[in-house]
């Protein structure tokens, strides 16, 4: 995964991911990306990117052969399969990452041999050395999913000390059925969820370290025989409580965002109130 995390950061490099519409005076926005996958819009130089509606408006690049389907959990929806994947860059700067993220998206896939993940990787200098940290939220090849969080010098990659991973053991939504998924870090504690519920937790006793001015946001299923569609996929800059993501999954994602400013005893209400405000 380690070696994984800083390929990524070389192909986010070598395909070059255009920076239009980002919003880079809001520093600390607490929404990352969210992406319905609703449309495409084509550049000059044919590169095809899919809309996105958070504040900081990041199109994504659909990348090697990637599309947008019908049959999306809420109209259409991102397919992949093989090499297929969506990508991203942005410049915000997610410092806040720290002490509370969240990583939501509802996925449909049918049993098969190979994973998918969603992964936000950093490059940053420190001194004389290049630091990757990266957070993942992926779904194993048995259909459990994971969640990890990597902080190393690309000197020293064995060195992982301020990583942690969370893999669920008993379950499958490898079921061609659609499933909401999170990764969260709220209040000290990593948290996975599946369809609302809390299904493995532990407590935070390291924490993602991001800094820097460039973070890709990948998804993928390298090697994968058979689609697999993904939609509503939300990053977050704040970790969500049960009862969040349990509103997400009942409500899903629009009617989430648009409920939270009114909801006074919520722990996100000032959060949303600064976004909507700033429609």
């Amino acid at each position: 995964m380690k070696t994984y995390a800083f390929a990524i950061l070389l192909t986010f490099s070598l395909i070059n991911i255009l920076h239009a519409g980002l919003d880079t005076d809001t520093t600390f926005n607490h929404v990352i990306a969210i992406y319905h996958f609703e449309s495409t819009e084509t550049t000059d130089g044919g590169t095809v990117y899919t809309e996105d509606s958070g504040p900081q408006e990041l199109p994504g690049s659909l990348l090697e052969g990637a599309t947008l389907a019908n049959g999306g959990k809420t109209g259409k929806c991102l397919s992949l399969i093989g090499d297929d994947a969506f990508g991203t860059g942005t410049r915000i700067f997610p410092y806040l990452t720290a002490v509370g993220f969240s990583m939501v998206a509802w996925v449909k896939r049918p049993q098969q041999n190979h994973g998918l993940a969603f992964s936000m990787s950093g490059l940053y200098a420190a001194d004389t050395e290049n630091i990757v940290s990266s957070i993942s939220l992926g779904v194993t090849a048995t259909g459990n999913i994971k969640g990890t969080h990597i902080t190393y010098s690309t000197d020293d990659i064995d060195n992982t000390d301020t990583s942690a991973t969370l893999t669920t053991q008993d379950e499958n939504i490898s079921n061609n059925r659609w499933h909401h998924i999170a990764y969260t870090l709220f209040a000290n504690t990593y948290t996975l969820y599946i369809d609302g519920e809390s299904v493995l937790e532990h407590e935070a006793t390291v924490f993602p370290g991001y800094y820097g001015d460039m973070v890709l946001f990948i998804v993928a299923a390298p090697d994968s025989t058979r689609k697999s569609l993904i939609d509503e996929v939300g990053l977050f800059e704040t970790g969500f409580s049960a009862y969040e993501i349990e509103g997400l999954y009942d409500d899903g994602l629009t009617d989430f965002l648009e409920a939270m400013p009114v909801s006074p005893e919520n722990q996100l209400t000032t959060t949303w109130s600064e976004i909507k405000i700033r429609r």
